[in-house]
């Protein structure tokens, strides 16, 4: 029995979700793939002499990551009336990072990411995920414009 495609959507929790959930829904509907949807929280840096809010961190980053993924499931349960297949992650680093280590430690074989087009000074002063994800992926890279009016 063959192995169903397996891709991972990286995906913030923001109003362009759904935009990308749609299409990340065709393509996996298209190949009858099951999605890993990868929600990425910021980690604080580990200081040393910031000890006592690292530890607070620690505490709220737990807080946050169960709330991201009851989030989450919320959305997935919004979505099962059309695409069942779908298996939350909550990752915590830098989101290129995480998306690029998830992706190999379920050895998928696609990853969907969200790109917001951003161009001249606006893409200077954004951290550009989906680029670094598709110069650095060693795994094929579907990126989609969204959030944008036309």
């Amino acid at each position: 029995m063959k192995e169903k495609m397996k891709i991972l959507v990286a995906l913030k929790l923001i109003e362009s979700a759904d935009e990308l959930m749609e299409r990340a829904m065709r393509v996996a509907s298209r190949y009858d793939a099951r999605i890993y949807l990868l929600h990425v929280l910021h980690d604080m840096p580990h200081l040393s002499f910031y000890y006592d809010v690292y530890q607070l961190w620690e505490e709220f980053r737990d807080k946050a990551m169960k709330e991201t993924l009851k989030q989450m499931n919320v959305y997935i349960e919004k979505l099962s009336k059309e695409f069942k297949d779908v298996e939350p992650l909550v990752a915590v680093g830098e989101p290129y990072e995480a998306i690029l280590d998830e992706a190999e430690r379920l050895n998928v074989d696609l990853i969907i990411i969200g790109n917001q087009g951003h161009t001249g000074i606006a893409k200077m002063l954004h951290n550009n995920v989906g680029e670094k994800v598709i110069n650095l992926s060693s795994r094929p890279v579907l990126s989609f414009a969204i959030g944008k009016k036309e």
